[in-house]
């Protein structure tokens, strides 16, 4: 990490005018840090890499959008339930809206300045507006019990600015972000978490706990509070105008979870919609041990695709991927070793096929990794130790999460 002072240059949230570069070599952003409340700002040569247009709102759907972790975040809001409105800027293709719709029976609203706005529109027939906060009467002029936002403050020019019209319909707020502080120790990181973190082409700036409270409460906001996000610790989760986060019970939240992609999916008259939810409700199962309902919600994936002739279609799915990986996990678990060294096998090659087409993607570089360590795994238990053992020592290669590496390290000494 190279670094040098620059001192002509003041951190937009606290005025400290001690500025620290912090350099990346392996991509091509710039990130100077205050060094008194750690903000980084951030600044790039570099394009996204995201998709765009139309493919974006299908990634969402089948994919991308974080349906499991933007429902524990409004679940951390200890007023939430007892809210009867929400408003969500950015609001994607409107799986969050739809579930405060759904089960917590508040009326939303949505605004997301994107294209695939539509789909929040036909998919979910909500109300969304197709602009930005500032530009839309019909916002400014109402009151909601609750703002909320996920992972958007980090992409508008002026924070502060953004932060006072939000504070125009509601003094209650919930919002994720990514966390800046993860890059206090970069050599603990590999690449794609770096380039995820940075977003170069996207991300403008990375609050600490200490930036993003004081940007909160120097908007106006009251009882502001900032915490690593329970799910996921490279995302910050802040609320303000209600009492501290909940603390959620993770069984009780899981279940809330897959009773709402059940309930969907019974109700999904939306193709695509429906694989999303099917994917997203295999891969809960596998996580929770649930072999057999696992299986059936493979067994519903498998026809979907089928049914809707999606298996032979020239368009991009997104999810299969992962769904080998974790196809993988369940035959590993309920003991077919041979059928799952093959499904890590050609998860590995997907994955990292995916990883280079879409580097911005956090799940396809964690399951990248896993992928590789389980199909070394498997081999191991198929008695060709000699092939595992170069494909633990190719992963050490690959910089694996420090829990990971352990693991890893374990086996090759046994």
């Amino acid at each position: 990490m190279d670094k040098e002072i620059k001192r002509n240059l003041e951190c937009p949230v606290c005025e400290n005018k001690e500025i620290t570069l912090q350099k990346f070599r392996s991509v091509k952003t710039e990130v100077f840090v205050c060094q008194s409340c750690q903000h980084r700002i951030l600044t790039s040569s570099e394009k996204s890499s995201a998709p765009v247009s139309s493919k974006a709102g299908q990634y969402s759907l089948l994919k991308g959008a974080g349906v499991d972790f933007m429902i524990y975040s409004l679940l951390l809001c200890e007023d939430v339930r007892s809210a009867k409105s929400l408003l969500e800027v950015g609001c994607g293709v409107g799986f969050s809206l739809d579930f405060a719709r759904t089960y917590l029976k508040m009326d939303v609203v949505g605004i997301e300045p994107a294209p695939y706005y539509e789909l929040a529109k036909s998919v979910f027939n909500l109300e969304v507006y197709n602009t930005y906060l500032e530009n839309t009467p019909e916002i400014l002029g109402r009151k909601f019990d609750l703002v909320f936002f996920s992972e958007v403050i980090e992409h508008v020019e002026n924070p502060g600015e953004f932060l006072r019209i939000v504070r125009l319909v509601s003094d209650k707020l919930a919002l994720t972000t990514p966390n800046g502080e993860i890059l206090h120790n970069p050599k603990a990181l590999n690449y794609s978490q770096i380039n995820n973190i940075l977003y170069p082409g996207e991300h403008l700036r990375l609050y600490s706990k200490a930036s993003l409270k004081l940007e909160l409460e120097k908007a106006g906001f009251k009882d502001v509070y900032v915490i690593e996000h329970p799910l996921n610790p490279a995302r910050l989760f802040a609320s303000a105008g209600m009492s501290a986060p909940s603390h959620l019970n993770a069984q009780k939240y899981r279940d809330i979870y897959i009773n709402y992609l059940q309930t969907r999916i019974k109700s999904a008259s939306d193709a695509m919609l429906k694989l999303g939810l099917l994917w997203r409700l295999f891969k809960e199962l596998v996580n929770l041990g649930n072999y057999q309902a696992a299986a059936e919600a493979l067994k519903q994936l498998l026809e979907a695709l089928e049914e809707n002739d999606l298996t032979r279609a020239n368009q991009e799915l997104f999810f299969p991927p992962c769904a080998i990986y974790y196809k993988g996990m369940m035959e590993l678990n309920t003991g077919m070793i041979v059928k799952a060294a093959e499904s890590f096998k050609i998860a590995t090659k997907l994955l990292k096929r995916a990883i280079s087409k879409y580097p911005f993607d956090e799940e396809y570089a964690d399951l990248f990794l896993m992928a590789k360590y389980h199909y070394a795994l498997s081999l191991e238990r198929l008695g060709k130790k000699a092939r595992a053992k170069a494909i633990y020592l190719s992963l050490l290669f690959n910089k694996p999460p420090l829990e990971l590496r352990a693991r890893v390290i374990s086996n090759l000494r046994s």
